[in-house]
């Protein structure tokens, strides 16, 4: 059976649902505040030369969807590709913010 596009409610081995955003403050306030910026930190906190990414910054949801589907591969979690389209296409904030907890944790 395919994997549902709204796969991301479900936690898909993530330690946080996507709507428990509030459990990493300083993340979730980055993501809601300055979104742009926090895909970019996001991103170079994945990447290993650490250099904050300015396209991912300047198209940050292409960046975030990218980001999303490394962390899915990175930490083995289960979420679809179209799930992840969805968590970032409808909720977008609470999806960097789950990223950015897991990428820090």
């Amino acid at each position: 059976m395919p994997a549902s596009p709204f796969d991301f409610f479900d936690k898909n081995g993530y330690e946080n649902h996507v709507c428990a955003c509030f459990k990493d403050p300083i993340c979730c306030l980055g993501a809601w505040c300055c979104t742009p910026c926090t895909v970019g930190k996001i991103k170079a906190d994945l990447d290993d030369d650490k250099a904050f990414d300015l396209w991912s910054c300047l198209c940050w949801p292409i960046g975030a969807f990218r980001i999303r589907r490394r962390v899915n591969e990175l930490y083995n979690k289960t979420e679809s590709e179209d799930g992840s389209m969805c968590a970032i296409g409808c909720l977008p904030c609470c999806a960097i913010s789950q990223d950015g907890h897991e990428v820090r944790v």
